[in-house]
């Protein structure tokens, strides 16, 4: 994240380029791109708003609602006078998913509340539901659960999901052995 913002200005420029090249100049988009040696590279580009709780995350920082901006300008509204120049970040925001190593059925989530409690933390889900079956981290869809948190910087905040996450158990039955295991997220 501190590479990301040193470096936002000549990136911000990168992005509207490339964007404009395209003939996208207005509305939501959402482009991944890769910090390389010779410079940033696209990854992808969308013109929609990111996913993995990207607006939320913006919103838990700025006060800058994406959601509802999006919803007015697709109803036809002007928006431009409600998006700040320079956006007020006093804090940071992190998002950190988790999955168990085990391997079997979910009989039950354990720590969700314990979870909620913790320092700067303002969303917990358990992805992986009772009777889901866990089989390892393979991709976006086999999370098991995620936390978002602030903090009075990237650190801190980093650090208030990794503490609450480390607070939600899974109870798992391994289909071969018939026995259960309680391992954390």
């Amino acid at each position: 994240m501190v590479t990301y913002s040193l470096r936002l200005g000549c990136d911000y420029d990168f992005v509207q380029h490339a964007l404009t090249s395209i003939g996208i100049t207005h509305g939501p988009s959402l482009t991944e791109i890769i910090f390389t040696i010779d410079g940033p590279k696209i990854v992808e580009t969308h013109t929609r708003l990111g996913g993995d709780y990207i607006p939320e995350l913006i919103n838990m920082v700025s006060d800058i609602d994406l959601l509802d901006l999006w919803a007015k300008q697709a109803m036809g509204e002007s928006i431009i006078n409600e998006i700040p120049q320079t956006p007020s970040m006093k804090k940071s925001a992190a998002i950190w998913y988790g999955t168990p190593s085990s391997v079997g059925l979910v009989k039950e989530a354990l720590g969700e509340e314990e979870a909620k409690s913790q320092a700067g933390v303002s969303r917990v889900e358990i992805l992986q539901k009772q009777g889901l079956k866990i089989t390892g981290m393979k991709d976006s869809f086999s999370r098991s659960a995620c936390v978002l948190a602030t903090g009075e910087n990237t650190d801190v905040a980093l650090l208030n999901t990794q503490c609450a996450l480390n607070k939600i158990k899974f109870v798992i039955e391994d289909e071969e052995t018939e026995g259960v295991i309680v391992c954390s997220s």
